[in-house]
């Protein structure tokens, strides 16, 4: 029978090198062997790199002068002499190379994408489907098109109604959109699949779902009643006494009287932690003076024998009323679940797609109804061996597909017949997507029993050596604290499941032996400050330059980053440095951050993305205003906060670039039109945006690959997809790397920096699927809660304290990664008061501990600013970096003909006024956003002046202008503090959309409306517009309601009767108007 090793293989062990090893030793198991092995790894950057290892290998021992090691190890496994490998070994070499499409080293996604087209191939079903990898912008689709069918399903919008009102009742946010895609999103990567139709048949009876709500209502009402019972007991008793809450040791501010008075709101708000301390102890609820004295003594002890029956009575049916009252909130959300996930599979059945997070799912089904060899049989190829690596990412259900594989591979091949698992339980950080290390930690061996061998890898090929020190020393300690952390908080029984583990098995012997002897140096510095944001990317900008001084390269460094959005920040503030005063000469401040920086980001893609939107609606005059000041910007000032926006001379040039294009809009193909964009306003000249366009066009290709090529779909598309899109930028550019924590796995730099080391150990508010055998909570199989410390007194308790130690362990594991992938010289920065639920706890007793029991190697300095400890040196580098080539151009491609069209908006251009009305309006606008009185004037007018959006001098023009807009008898009073004032407030429709009218006014339950507008035209629009606000206010219970539309610049209102949709015209400068 075959084997299957499990390599437990650290950071830096030598991963891919043994992999590729074992793969060729399986190459000699017969003639076109690669035809039967699948080699399954995590990114399609791996594939590559194992893919390049297994043929460069090959080559080495198939061409002089042979590489040794791999002869010995081919010889020991085959019997067969040198020069027979070396034969065989380029029959090998080639057959591989001409049958490349068959050599298969695979993503884990692309292997169950082979297999699910080969299933609908032979079953006929729904063949030509397209993956679908946004999962997002589908779930998007889903709960527009639930709240859109509103409109015509009754039920349906009641229970919508019933959420917003509940989320209202409960002080959360009313839009409960955001959590209904979170829990969608957490529905398609996980295995709800397996309940979807018990959820389906249970939301199907509407009686039920009705009687379980009720009945969970009805336990939380019951338990807070008898509460109140045993409150309402201790208040007879103090009224009999005739005593008071001052009578007692703590009085009106924190006596135990008064804490136990409140124990029902205590309870409602959460805050019910040590409500019960001291409840037993006389002395601690009376005052020394009175502690003798009648009926004051007397009334005490009966008021002990009162709190404790309310204590144990809390204690025995906290859990249930904890669950009733988290599953009731959830009834709601998992209703609209079951609708939304039933919209998602017709719009994907609709648009030809499936989703991508559904795979595993949906072949997990497939191996579960047929025999164990059916989806071997549906690879299309018959392997005979698997290589899996990073197993302990693997989803449990991702599992489900691939055991079968290996109980057929293990069940037909002799001990020679390897397969391979590869993981590090240190290197698990993509829980979150389904990752379950406790597969490589128990089930493989519990499934396969005898096949398993485990190999450890020990040694460390990748870091220094003193790097290589700390790191074991560091997790050694830390390890210890992470176990005891996850312990102090967790229910004892617990604790060989969860807490332990983390010495036990996932930091068990965890020490490397170095195997590379060069210098290198590990350095921590630790910041006063509560928020040392500014000081650590200060220090990092100063180690970056330090360091190019001593010769090493923009292209060595690495800065690992726990989110894009601290990556964007690190990025732009390194930007931002190289073009101020105090950037160093010769120092390249480049930076590639595929994750960090987004296409949409650059001025010159925003600019082409208005121009487009402008083109293709001549009436979106914001598009057109949008594109003038980026041109503006883009051509002028690199600090946008000092622009001073004269737009009659961009607006004039924009208007004859769009004119000369105008045609191709009409007649061209949309890269071509993109690019005749570029060239007209030379955006392809300035340097910085040349990768930013670049990858704007591998954008527009790849749309048009595959939709619609006309300017309106691709705008949307944008809308949708752009945003988000990032850069793509060479990998080999000599520029810093910015990069997060998840992406670096795998990856190496000679120097790493990890400028916040203080990323969260759990975070609270993520949904955790729980379920519970106790009555009636089990009515579903799993509910969507959110990871709260609620769950701690509720049946669901213990599946909180794992999902806690699940997110501690990962956290943790995060700083393995990180601190592992240096060679030379590691960089770490924080802050010398951590919080306690943050990670650097962790790093800076740890590295005290570590630092103060080997003073004779470590170097400690501490100054006002910070506490700095330095652990070896880093020489001088003497490495040249290599030269590098990349697009540093942007070639354009134009259409020969041009047709010149007639200019469009004649009459403004005759004028010269093209847009002026509409800019001036938006200014006007902001202003009035922040008057609600007349000496609210100046400051709104100083903000715009302050930000750069108008000049000192036109500052005085407004005021003026502002003031006698405002000075008309009819409306002044709307400016004197008569009325009480809203602007901009956020009104919600039945449809959870967002309102927002200029500017209302209550007094004397009087309500006036008012919408400025600050052209020329009148349109129905705006009255309808107003008159939803005053229907919106109605419904509210408002009766008294007045609407007006103000046309500011033009000197008169319209007063709409929101009941007939009429409107009445009034002149302000008529005197009989005011």
């Amino acid at each position: 029978m075959g084997q299957l090793l499990l390599y437990s293989a650290s950071a830096g062990s030598g991963k891919t090198h043994n992999i590729a090893g074992r793969y060729i030793l399986l190459l000699f198991s017969g003639k076109q062997a690669h035809r039967n092995i699948l080699a399954v790894t995590f990114t399609n950057k791996a594939c590559e790199e194992m893919k390049s290892r297994i043929v460069q290998e090959m080559h080495d021992i198939s061409s002089p002068p042979h590489n040794a090691d791999r002869l010995k190890e081919i010889k020991e496994f085959t019997g067969l002499p040198e020069s027979k490998i070396i034969d065989i070994s380029n029959d090998i070499f080639k057959d591989t190379l001409h049958d490349y499409s068959f050599f298969s080293v695979s993503t884990i996604d692309s292997f169950f994408q082979k297999i699910v087209r080969n299933f609908t191939r032979e079953t006929g079903i729904h063949y030509n489907y397209e993956i679908e990898l946004d999962t997002e912008s589908i779930i998007n689709k889903g709960v527009d098109s639930l709240i859109e069918q509103c409109e015509t399903d009754s039920e349906l919008k009641k229970d919508i109604i019933s959420l917003v009102e509940e989320n209202i009742y409960d002080r959360n946010k009313w839009d409960f959109r955001r959590k209904l895609k979170s829990f969608i999103k957490t529905v398609l990567n996980s295995e709800f699949r397996k309940y979807q139709d018990a959820y389906s048949e249970f939301f199907r009876n509407k009686k039920a779902v009705n009687k379980f709500y009720i009945q969970t209502k009805n336990i939380e009402d019951s338990f807070l009643k008898k509460i109140d019972d045993y409150t309402i007991k201790m208040q007879d008793i103090l009224k009999t006494n005739n005593l008071q809450i001052s009578d007692f040791s703590g009085g009106n501010r924190n006596s135990i009287i008064k804490r136990l008075l409140a124990t029902s709101d205590k309870i409602r708000s959460a805050t019910i932690k040590n409500h019960f301390d001291n409840i037993s102890d006389i002395e601690k609820w009376l005052k020394k003076a009175s502690i003798n004295q009648e009926p004051i003594h007397s009334a005490t002890l009966e008021l002990i024998s009162i709190s404790t029956e309310l204590e144990s009575y809390y204690d025995n049916n906290i859990n249930d009323y904890n669950t009733a009252l988290i599953v009731r909130k959830q009834i709601r959300y998992s209703a609209l679940i079951d609708k939304s996930l039933k919209i998602i599979n017709q719009i994907l059945f609709e648009d030809g797609k499936f989703l991508i997070s559904e795979i595993p799912a949906f072949l997990s089904e497939i191996a579960n109804q047929n025999s164990s060899s059916f989806i071997y049989e549906k690879t299309g190829s018959f392997f005979e061996n698997y290589l899996i690596d990073e197993f302990q990412d693997t989803s449990r259900i991702q599992w489900d597909s691939f055991k079968p594989l290996l109980e057929e591979s293990l069940a037909s091949g002799d001990e020679k017949q390897v397969n391979i698992l590869v993981g590090d339980l240190k290197q698990s950080i993509y829980s979150w997507r389904g990752g379950d290390w406790s597969l490589l930690a128990n089930d493989v061996k519990k499934d396969f029993g005898t096949f398993t061998k485990d190999i450890t890898l020990n040694d460390n090929y990748r870091s220094g050596k003193n790097i290589v020190d700390f790191n074991n020393k560091f997790f050694e300690e830390a390890s210890k604290l992470v176990k005891e952390h996850i312990n102090a908080d967790t229910p004892t029984h617990l604790h060989p499941f969860t807490g332990d583990l983390v010495s036990s098995s996932i930091y068990h012997k965890i020490a490397q032996n170095s195997k590379k002897d060069f210098e290198s140096l590990v350095k921590i510095d630790l910041f006063n400050k509560d928020n040392a944001e500014e000081d650590i990317i200060n220090n990092l900008i100063h180690e970056i330059e330090n360091l190019q001084e001593k010769h090493y390269q923009p292209g060595d460094m690495m800065i690992l980053v726990r989110s894009n959005k601290e990556g964007s920040l690190i990025a732009n503030e390194i930007l931002k440095h190289s073009k101020s005063e105090q950037a160093k000469p010769g120092i390249i401040y480049d930076v590639i951050s595929s994750e960090a920086l987004f296409i949409s980001s650059n001025k010159a893609v925003r600019l082409i993305i208005s121009c487009l939107k402008y083109l293709n609606d001549k009436n979106n005059v914001l598009a057109f205003t949008e594109a003038a000041y980026s041109y503006y910007v883009l051509t002028n000032l690199k600090n946008e906060t000092e622009i001073v926006f004269n737009k009659d001379e961009y607006i004039k040039f924009l208007e004859n670039q769009l004119i000369k294009i105008e045609d191709k809009y009409k007649f061209s193909l949309l890269h071509e039109i993109t690019d005749s964009l570029i060239d007209a306003l030379e955006l392809n000249k300035i340097e910085e945006n040349i990768p930013f366009l670049n990858s704007f066009r591998d954008f527009v290709h790849e749309y048009a690959q595959t939709k619609t090529p006309e300017v309106s779909s691709f705008l949307e598309y944008w809308d949708e997809h752009g945003e988000k899109q990032n850069l793509h930028l060479p990998e080999k550019q000599n520029a810093i790397n910015i990069i997060t924590v998840h992406k670096s796995k795998g990856l190496a730099a000679d120097l790493v920096f990890v400028p916040f080391c203080n990323w969260a150990t759990h975070k609270f508010n993520s949904t955790l699927w729980v379920s519970t055998a106790v009555e009636p909570y089990n009515t579903l199989p799993v509910w969507p809660v959110n990871f709260d410390s609620k769950l701690i007194s509720s049946h669901f308790a213990d599946q909180y304290y794992h999902e806690k130690f699940r997110q501690s362990v990962e956290s943790f594991n995060m700083m393995y990664v990180a601190f592992t992938r240096a060679r030379k010289g590691l960089f770490i920065s924080g802050n010398n008061n951590p919080s306690e639920n943050s990670v650097q706890k962790f790093l800076n007793k740890s590295i005290d501990l570590i630092s103060s029991a080997n003073t004779d190697v470590w170097k400690i300095s501490e100054n006002e600013s910070h506490k700095q400890y330095l652990y070896g040196s880093l020489p001088d580098n003497k490495s040249k970096a290599e030269e590098t080539d990349y697009l540093t151009t942007y070639d354009v491609f134009i259409p020969d003909k041009q047709i010149k069209i007639k200019p469009f908006y004649e009459k403004d251009k005759h004028e010269g006024s093209i847009g002026a009305d509409i800019t001036e309006g938006i200014i006007f606008h902001k202003i009035f956003e922040e008057i609600v009185e007349l000496s609210d004037i100046d400051n709104a007018i100083s903000k715009l002046v302050n930000s750069g959006k108008i000049s000192a001098d036109s500052a005085i023009d407004y005021k003026n202008n502002i003031s006698k807009k405002i000075s008309h008898n009819y409306i002044k009073h709307w400016f004197d503090g008569t009325y009480k004032v809203s602007n901009e407030a956020e009104i919600a429709d039945i449809g959870g959309f967002i309102r927002r009218p200029d500017r209302i006014m209550e007094k004397d339950n009087e309500i006036i409306i008012v919408d400025y507008k600050f052209g020329d035209l009148e349109n129905k629009k705006y009255i309808k517009q107003t008159s939803h606000y005053a229907k919106l206010l109605r419904k509210m219970g408002y009766t008294n309601i007045k609407t007006y539309i103000w046309f500011v610049l033009h000197e008169y209102l319209l007063e709409v009767d929101d009941l007939s949709m009429t409107a009445k015209k009034i002149d302000l400068t008529d005197e009989k108007a005011n």
